[in-house]
């Protein structure tokens, strides 16, 4: 699971060498060493609760007989993959709250206020965020009634599929519309980093890329299209702002609330 975490983000790296989508707007060697420095502590810290909590908590439903998936008499195959469907929903919906309630948008937002997105920024999060969704996660796993097989594979699949989300990687057009169907792609996921905060407000999904499409909080495009849109949260762009001791303290300060009020086009259109 390391490597699908860790191992994959240097994947998106090369990749990002090779088929840039966009010009990094600050030098990147001090994003990097914050943002993978955050990473790291989140990781050794409060991040391994986020997997290793959903699996505990997905063994004890199981044992227990506790949750959805064990009130029915299922294949074990189609438990797993319902497990898979469903932790991704609750990831969704989770990811939605955290822009819905203040507080939880002030450690949500030092994820959306790096001023550009690439590997790095897949793991810049706050470690009480961190710690929140391995609480949530946990609780999901229980409710859902979900097997540790299950929860085994998601994370499998969503280590990889959130370092490509977050790359900075110029795919085909006509790939990347029809892979976007299906997962959540680099350009589908960029509307979400937009400085607008309409387009930030938008683009929840995590795995699968169909619960925004369903839902309606799917935005196809920013305004101004992907190549040149402008990333990050006004109120922190000073050079300051990309170190490690800002970003753990960055929850406990009032700038950033809100961006520009840019309208953004239908996923659906």
């Amino acid at each position: 699971m390391l490597f699908a975490s860790w191992g994959s983000l240097l994947i998106v790296a090369l990749l990002e060498l090779a088929r840039e989508r966009r010009p990094l707007a600050r030098s990147p060697l001090r994003r990097w060493a914050s943002n993978l420095t955050l990473g790291w502590l989140n990781r050794w810290t409060v991040g391994w609760l986020v997997p290793v909590g959903a699996f505990a908590a997905a063994h004890w439903a199981e044992a227990g007989g506790v949750g959805l998936l064990n009130l029915f008499e299922l294949p074990t195959s189609l438990v797993a993959l319902s497990t898979i469907v469903l932790l991704d929903l609750a990831a969704w919906a989770e990811h939605r709250l955290s822009h819905a309630l203040p507080w939880l948008w002030r450690l949500h937002r030092v994820h959306h206020a790096d001023p550009d997105l690439d590997f790095s920024t897949t793991h810049r999060h706050h470690p009480v965020a961190a710690a929140f969704t391995g609480g949530v996660r946990a609780g999901a796993a229980v409710c859902i009634g979900a097997t540790p097989v299950g929860v085994l594979l998601y994370y499998l699949l969503r280590g990889p599929v959130d370092a490509f989300a977050h790359g900075n990687i110029r795919l085909p057009a006509g790939f990347e519309r029809a892979l976007r169907g299906i997962v959540v792609t680099p350009d589908f996921h960029a509307v979400h980093h937009s400085a607008a905060r309409r387009e930030t407000d938008a683009n929840f999904s995590a795995l699968f890329s169909w619960w925004d499409l369903w839902f309606g909080t799917g935005c196809a495009e920013p305004k101004g299209g992907v190549a040149g849109m402008a990333l990050g949260l006004e109120g922190f762009r000073e050079s300051r702002d990309l170190d490690l001791d800002r970003l753990l303290w960055q929850p406990f300060r009032s700038e950033g609330v809100s961006g520009d009020e840019k309208a953004c086009a239908q996923a659906g259109e």
